[in-house]
């Protein structure tokens, strides 16, 4: 019995996360990730789309692509910043040279 309601508990949680989001949670998800507010507001605003509500499933989805773009921006201009010290650095020793 109790197998079945856990059952029925995760079958419920699922079915929650393809209802539209309410405005807390889109509120809570764009205060946790900045970068997806634009996101959020293109796809609520859109005229095209007949479905522009966001469910909760697509706005956890749209938060994880925007955090994890933000981290490969963040890397990329890390390592940027690194080759850019490495060069100053060469060029420093090779001007040392005359």
């Amino acid at each position: 019995m109790y197998t079945g309601f856990m059952v029925f508990k995760k079958i419920n949680a699922k079915r929650l996360e393809y209802l539209p989001a309410t405005p807390e949670q889109i509120k809570r998800i764009a205060s946790e990730t900045p970068c997806v507010t634009t996101l959020f507001r293109e796809k609520l605003n859109a005229d095209h789309n007949t479905d522009n509500l966001l469910s909760l499933r697509e706005a956890k989805s749209m938060a994880i692509d925007c955090m994890k773009r933000e981290e490969l921006i963040a890397i990329k201009k890390e390592r940027e910043d690194r080759m850019n010290v490495t060069q100053k650095m060469q060029l420093d020793a090779l001007n040392d040279v005359n």
